[in-house]
């Protein structure tokens, strides 16, 4: 992975991976990270939808009776192989209302910072950190 050089790619993947497992203290560190590296709220938020979007996909084929291994399996590009066991454990863990839930709230929070009503950062950030708190539960 440091070898591909995108690292403001990388960098919104994590966020969006730490937000769906609900690791909220890696999550505040991926954040501080993500800024300093130059990834904007934006790059943030449409990582995270990209990430829900392929959970809802999964979760919906976990709802039908598929283990969460094999829904993972027919996401299309695969998931890295070394984020399959989290990804695997958040199937399980989030229900497509949870996922729909944050997905708007994604789309609100993008829709926010490109009108200036509020602190991109801050709104991001705060997005995020709802997200978290709900797949702890």
């Amino acid at each position: 992975m440091l070898c591909v050089g995108d690292y403001a790619s990388q960098a919104a993947d994590t966020v969006a991976l730490l937000t769906a497992s609900g690791e909220r203290e890696a999550l505040f560190r991926a954040l501080d990270r993500a800024a300093a590296e130059g990834v904007g709220p934006i790059e943030l938020c449409r990582a995270a939808q990209r990430h829900f979007q392929r959970l809802l996909l999964a979760r919906a084929a976990f709802d039908e009776g598929t283990s969460p291994s094999m829904a993972v399996e027919s996401l299309k590009p695969p998931v890295f192989f070394k984020l399959r066991p989290a990804f695997e454990r958040q199937v399980e863990r989030w229900s497509r209302e949870k996922i729909a839930a944050v997905l708007d709230r994604l789309m609100e929070t993008e829709r926010a910072c490109k009108g200036g009503v509020l602190e991109p950062a801050l709104a991001t950030a705060r997005t995020f950190m709802a997200a978290a708190a709900l797949a702890a539960r």
